[in-house]
C-alpha cells in the first residue's frame, strides 16, 4: 500500500469517526477488506481492525485480543418482552469482549458471521 493510499485510509477513518459523532454510525454490520492482511469491522459506532498477518483484533491502536485466544464468536439471546441479541468474542482465559447488542437477530447473525470469517473462529449461540 502506497503512502498516498495509507493517508487516504487514515482520512477515511477520521471521517467515519466524525460521522459516528453525528449519530450516523453503521446500523448494519459491515466488513471491509483494507488490504491483503487487514479487514475492518464496523457496527454501532464501533470499529475493529482484524489483522490476519499479526492475528490481532484491535480497537483504534489498542490490541484487544489475539486470534488464538478467541474460543468462538458468541451470540447471547436475552429474552423478555423485546428480545435482544449480544455479540461477543469468547476469550479463553479472560473476560469476554462485547461487540454490540441489537434487537435484530439478523444483524447479530451477520455481525457474528463477519467476525468468524475474519478470525477463522466458529459462531455459537449461548
Amino acid at each position: 500500500m502506497s503512502t498516498l493510499e495509507n493517508l487516504l485510509e487514515i482520512l477515511r477513518r477520521i471521517w467515519q469517526e466524525m460521522i459516528v459523532g453525528l449519530d450516523e454510525a453503521e446500523k448494519e454490520p459491515v466488513l471491509r477488506r483494507l488490504d491483503e492482511h487487514r479487514m475492518e469491522f464496523s457496527w454501532q459506532g464501533r470499529t475493529l481492525l482484524l489483522n490476519a498477518w499479526t492475528k490481532i483484533v484491535q480497537r483504534g491502536k489498542k490490541g484487544l485480543v489475539k486470534f488464538d485466544d478467541i474460543q468462538a464468536i458468541g451470540i447471547v439471546e436475552n429474552g423478555g418482552d423485546e428480545a435482544t441479541y449480544k455479540v461477543i468474542l469468547q476469550i479463553k482465559r479472560s473476560a469476554n469482549i462485547h461487540i454490540g447488542t441489537t434487537t435484530e437477530q439478523v444483524d447479530a447473525s451477520i455481525a457474528a458471521a463477519h467476525l468468524a470469517k475474519a478470525t477463522g473462529k466458529s459462531v455459537c449461540i449461548l
